[in-house]
């Protein structure tokens, strides 16, 4: 799945998915920003893990939101809170004309050397979409839980 303008994409790239527990998926998760002060910045980031529900809660979002044009969708990994979750992609109306923009955080947090100390890595980047595009946004994330659910449901 990818979200795109003409400056700047989020691409969800499908990794894992694991029924042992609670029905999970990883994603490799790539951002790109060009124009960032002249420069193009790329970012991937592998394995990030989300339950099937949050994907599900996503998509329940997403469709009040293009269907009233006002109010956000967000989804998370997992359950964490916003200030440590490792991904936070919100959609979101930005004014009563019908813009729309994405904003999108990953995290990466790691050791350096043999330091027992955790470091922390971060971008955040917003920008507008155009609303023509919601729509097929909704339908791919609608493709892929029914994909989802069709692995599920083969796999019990």
């Amino acid at each position: 799945m990818r979200i795109e303008t003409r400056s700047s994409f989020i691409n969800f790239i499908l990794n894992t998915v694991d029924f042992t527990n609670a029905p999970e998926v990883a994603f490799d998760i790539e951002v790109e920003i060009k124009d960032f002060r002249g420069y193009e910045f790329q970012c991937h980031e592998k394995e990030i893990w989300f339950f099937l529900s949050n994907f599900e809660d996503f998509v329940t979002q997403l469709e009040a939101l293009e269907t009233k044009r006002q109010g956000e969708a967000q989804l998370k990994q997992f359950t964490y809170k916003d200030e440590d979750s490792p991904f936070h992609l919100r959609i979101l109306s930005i004014d009563s004309l019908g813009h729309f923009a994405i904003t999108v955080s990953l995290q990466h947090i790691h050791y350096l050397g043999n330091s027992n100390k955790l470091f922390t890595d971060k971008i955040s980047t917003t920008f507008e979409i155009d609303p023509s595009t919601l729509p097929k946004i909704l339908s791919d994330f609608k493709a892929f839980l029914a994909q989802y659910s069709n692995r599920k449901g083969t796999t019990e």
